[in-house]
């Protein structure tokens, strides 16, 4: 009886476990089985909203797109209803944006349509066309199909998709926007305006048309110019709108251009295109600064200009003579002489050319042979050339010379120019390397007398051989050649070898001539013994043919030969001197009396 109450216990503990075990393995189940789905509710539960299912599944950090999709389903909702419901729990505009064009299908204008009566700015929107696969082409085509104004668009473009100023007035014109409107825009939103010039440019827009649209802008002419040439327009083009659109007359129209860094040679081209001669050009230059080399080198390109036509537009534009000769020597292949017949030819003097070839450098000899050759072979236009040169008296003597001009005529356009006396012509023409033929012929023409010409050689430098040259070459005789070296101070000895060196007459011409200048019986003695190396009997004759008596002679003989009386006595009657004046002579000679005198003849054998 025991065991089998004991056995019932036992039987319904194991009973009761096994019922609770099911119920542990059971509860879960129905646990799982009560917890309600996210589209239905129990008849004893409140209807869950688009909004609560959303918010539910957004809070466990679901996309925009898998709510989208979600909601749509179990709420059978529109497409723009769901886009409200997004924006109302908190999904951005780019979110929902790409939500409504991948996940629910719908085209990119109807979905930016929906997002912006979902109360979605328009650049969160443009975020989310891009991100759902749209280039910015075709951005700007929804934007403007769907009528959002060019300011926004523009915004939204340069904000949220950054694109480049460069790029901005491309896209919005491609996209449909007017071409006017854009530009307004761009001028709002502080582009630059050689961005917007360029993007201009990069739709077609000629230089013409660019250039109107900113003059309209209130761009600066200076500013359009700058703008243009960044763009790609090229010198010809700019050049034709500026003056077209602006009005501007040469010079602005070479300001502007320079400004904008076209070339000078280009800016020649434009002036020429746009119809100003080349003489405007050549001024507007000038009062631009370019130098006369730049403006030179532009000139001949653009208008294919003679030497002589661009120095005389040069010359007419303001530009210094030495700027317009260093145009012409590097653009022309041109002698210095035809240099100077164009100069001439313009207007320019032989001075005012001569001027400024030495400013630049050129040697007096070249600038002399180049005026030769050019037809100044006046000595004196010549001479008054290199006077108000600045060429000293000495260098111009010397290049008067080497260009062979008469010495005559040169002295005396060296007189007249110069204004000087004789002695300082003297003085340039030794320095100057004169001959003395020269410096005679020289100083005849400056008016010199033969003494002022003896003089003034002697003090220059000269010596008395070239001095008794010039004399000779002046046209002075041998007399007054002797007379005026022996006046000046030279020596018997100097004066005889000036006068036979310069007038080659015979030896007893030139005693002659010593005695009429005054010099002593002894000192032409001395002249016939020492510059002409005659004999005791030689030097006899030659002073018995001067006049000289048979003591005279005697005595000269005895003084500078030092003769014997025999060698005197001898001479004596050779000359067919007679006895008694023999006598005389030897008396005088050596001191002796008649009674010595006579006795050493008679002891000659003479009686």
């Amino acid at each position: 009886m025991k065991r089998s109450i004991h056995t019932s216990a036992s039987g319904r503990t194991l009973s009761l476990l096994i019922v609770a075990l099911s119920f542990l393995l059971v509860l879960p189940v129905q646990a799982q089985r009560s917890t309600p789905t996210p589209t239905r509710t129990t008849s004893t539960t409140t209807r869950v909203t688009p909004e609560q299912r959303a918010t539910e599944m957004k809070r466990r950090r679901a996309s925009a797109g898998d709510v989208a999709e979600a909601i749509q389903r179990e709420f059978r909702l529109k497409p723009d209803q769901v886009a409200e419901v997004l924006q109302k729990v908190g999904y951005r505009g780019n979110e929902t944006t790409t939500a409504l064009t991948r996940k629910l299908r719908v085209p990119p204008e109807t979905a930016f349509a929906y997002a912006s009566k979902a109360g979605y700015r328009t650049s969160d929107i443009v975020s989310g066309l891009k991100e759902s696969g749209q280039d910015t082409r075709q951005i700007t085509a929804t934007l403007y199909r769907s009528q959002v104004n060019v300011r926004e668009t523009a915004q939204a473009l340069l904000n949220n998709l950054r694109v480049r100023d460069r790029q901005l007035l491309g896209y919005l014109i491609d996209g449909g926007y007017a071409t006017t409107d854009v530009i307004d825009v761009m001028f709002d939103l502080e582009v630059a305006v050689n961005v917007i010039a360029d993007g201009l440019y990069g739709i077609s827009y000629s230089a013409n048309q660019t250039a109107a649209e900113l003059h309209n802008q209130g761009v600066q002419v200076n500013e359009a110019a700058a703008a243009l040439q960044s763009a790609g327009y090229d010198v010809i083009a700019v050049s034709n709108a500026l003056q077209s659109e602006y009005g501007v007359a040469a010079f602005p129209l070479v300001v502007a251009l320079r400004g904008a860094g076209y070339s000078v040679v280009g800016i020649a081209q434009g002036l020429k295109a746009v119809g100003y001669s080349a003489e405007v050009a050549a001024q507007a230059f000038y009062a631009a600064g370019y130098t006369a080399q730049q403006a030179a080198e532009a000139l001949l390109a653009a208008y294919d200009l003679s030497a002589q036509l661009l120095a005389e537009l040069l010359k007419l534009a303001g530009y210094a003579i030495d700027a317009i000769i260093e145009a012409l020597q590097s653009l022309y292949n041109l002698t210095t002489a035809q240099i100077v017949n164009i100069l001439r030819l313009i207007g320019y003097t032989y001075i005012e050319i001569g001027q400024a070839m030495q400013d630049l450098g050129l040697q007096l000899d070249e600038i002399g042979d180049a005026f030769i050759d050019a037809g100044l072979n006046n000595p004196n236009e010549f001479a008054e050339t290199l006077f108000q040169m600045g060429v000293d008296l000495m260098d111009a003597a010397a290049e008067m010379e080497r260009l062979s001009m008469d010495m005559i005529a040169i002295g005396q356009a060296l007189t007249q120019e110069y204004g000087v006396a004789v002695a300082p012509l003297a003085a340039a023409i030794f320095a100057a390397g004169f001959t003395g033929q020269q410096a005679g012929l020289v100083l005849k023409g400056a008016g010199a007398g033969a003494f002022i010409l003896a003089d003034a050689m002697s003090k220059a430098g000269y010596g008395y051989v070239a001095i008794g040259i010039a004399l000779n070459a002046a046209g002075h005789s041998l007399y007054v050649a002797g007379q005026n070296l022996k006046t000046v101070g030279y020596t018997v000895l100097q004066t005889a070898d000036a006068l036979e060196e310069a007038f080659g007459d015979p030896v007893g011409t030139i005693a002659d001539a010593l005695k009429q200048a005054g010099y002593s019986r002894d000192q032409i003695t001395e002249a016939l013994k020492v510059q002409f190396n005659r004999t005791v009997s030689q030097t006899a004759e030659i002073l018995d043919d001067l006049g000289y008596s048979p003591t005279s002679i005697a005595n000269a003989l005895v003084n500078v030969y030092n003769a014997s009386a025999t060698s005197v006595a001898n001479v004596l009657f050779n000359l067919g001197t007679s006895f008694n004046q023999v006598v005389s002579a030897l008396v005088s000679a050596f001191n002796w009396t008649t009674a010595q005198a006579t006795q050493f003849l008679v002891g000659l054998g003479f009686n």
